[in-house]
């Protein structure tokens, strides 16, 4: 596996974020947004009274930081293997009321026809009957799973990978024009 690539595992803290979930919002609404503004600074100015709405950044990189983010988002939540992507340790797993017929089924669904359902049948010696304590199958049989399903889908990882850093980048870019705005207001003033 290219090591640079980051895996679906990864990848789950920005997936799963809410701050960038909320993209999809700011892809429809930054354009309203920003064709209102300039109307309202008419509309409540005067010919004495002058006011600004606009704000110190690119309208244009929040929309594209919200593109990247919505499309990288979007890509996760629909490539991502579904064990990965909902939980992250093998108790959120089981706490949800699901079983281990139920990962034995997704382990067939992936891995039948494979190398890999041989040795997720073989974990531990599980089919063997070596392993005694129910909890540790269970939890080894989920590490299993999400360890062989967090490198699928290589092209997608990289596209959402991309999109997540390209919104990023697109953000990166509005706080320091905020922050250069801010510092040249204090030294104006």
């Amino acid at each position: 596996m290219k090591k640079w690539i980051p895996t679906w595992r990864r990848l789950r803290r920005y997936g799963n974020n809410k701050i960038i979930k909320s993209s999809y919002f700011w892809v429809v609404a930054v354009p309203i947004v920003a064709k209102l503004v300039p109307q309202l600074e008419s509309i409540i100015s005067s010919e004495n009274n002058k006011i600004i709405l606009s704000l110190p950044f690119s309208w244009q990189m929040f929309y594209f930081g919200s593109i990247f983010f919505a499309l990288a988002a979007w890509i996760y939540s629909s490539k991502c293997p579904h064990l990965i992507q909902t939980y992250s340790r093998p108790n959120d797993y089981w706490e949800t009321g699901h079983g281990l017929r139920e990962l034995n089924g997704y382990a067939k669904e992936t891995f039948e026809g494979t190398d890999k359902y041989d040795a997720y049948n073989e974990v531990l010696g599980i089919s063997a009957g070596i392993v005694h304590d129910i909890n540790i199958e269970k939890n080894s049989k989920f590490f299993f799973v999400q360890e062989n399903t967090q490198y699928k889908r290589m092209k997608w990882r990289i596209i959402c990978t991309c999109g997540f850093i390209f919104g990023a980048i697109f953000f990166v870019i509005v706080l320091i024009q905020n922050f250069i705005f801010v510092l040249n207001q204090v030294v104006s003033n």
